[in-house]
C-alpha cells in the first residue's frame, strides 16, 4: 500500500492518493481521475491499516460495481429488449456473468476493473441467454446485433481475465 500504486477501474489504472479525514473510517472515491483514500488522522498500527485498507477498497470497488451495472443493465434492456427477473451480483473466480432458466442474471461486480466496452459485452452476451440459453448459432447471431465486434472484445477479456484478483 503505497501512494502512486494503481488499480484498475472501468479499464484505467487510477493512482492511490492518500488525504486525511476527520471521520472515523475510512473509506474510498474516484476523484480527479484518482483513487483517494481518505484515512482517519489517527490510524493504528501498519498491520491494522492495511486489513481496514483492502477490507474497505473492496466494500468501494463492489458498490461502485452495482451501481454501474444497475445502470448498464437496464440501459441495454431497454435496447435489447430483454430484461431479467433478478439480478445478482458475485465474486466468482472464473466467470464474469450467467444467466439461469429462470431469467435470474449474475454478474461478477469485479468486472468494474475492466472497461466500458468489455463490461457491456458481458451484460449483452448474458440478456442474450434470456432468449437462447446456450452458445447456438441463433445466440451467437442475436449477440452480434447488438454487439457486432464480440469477437474481438471476447479476446481481449479473456487475456485480462485477472484484473480484479486484488479484490
Amino acid at each position: 500500500i503505497a501512494e502512486g500504486s494503481c488499480y484498475p477501474y472501468l479499464g484505467e489504472l487510477k493512482y492511490l492518493q492518500f488525504s486525511s479525514t476527520a471521520l472515523r473510517r475510512l473509506f474510498f472515491k474516484i476523484e480527479d481521475g484518482f483513487l483517494v483514500c481518505y484515512k482517519p488522522n489517527e490510524t493504528g498500527a501498519d498491520a491494522l491499516f492495511s486489513a481496514m485498507f483492502f477490507s474497505q477498497l473492496k466494500v468501494f470497488y463492489k458498490n461502485e460495481a452495482v451501481i454501474y451495472l444497475k445502470n448498464r443493465l437496464e440501459m441495454w434492456s431497454g435496447i435489447t429488449g430483454l430484461a431479467p427477473l433478478k439480478l445478482t451480483f458475485r465474486a466468482n473466480q472464473t466467470r464474469w456473468g450467467s444467466c439461469s432458466s429462470r431469467r435470474h442474471i449474475s454478474l461478477n461486480w469485479k468486472i468494474i476493473c475492466q472497461s466500458s466496452k468489455l463490461i457491456d459485452y458481458v451484460i449483452v452476451h448474458e440478456l442474450c441467454h434470456l432468449q437462447h440459453l446456450n452458445h447456438s448459432r441463433d445466440f451467437w447471431e442475436l449477440v452480434e446485433s447488438f454487439f457486432p465486434a464480440y469477437k474481438e472484445v471476447e479476446k481481449i477479456l479473456q487475456k485480462q481475465e485477472r484484473l480484479g484478483r486484488f479484490l
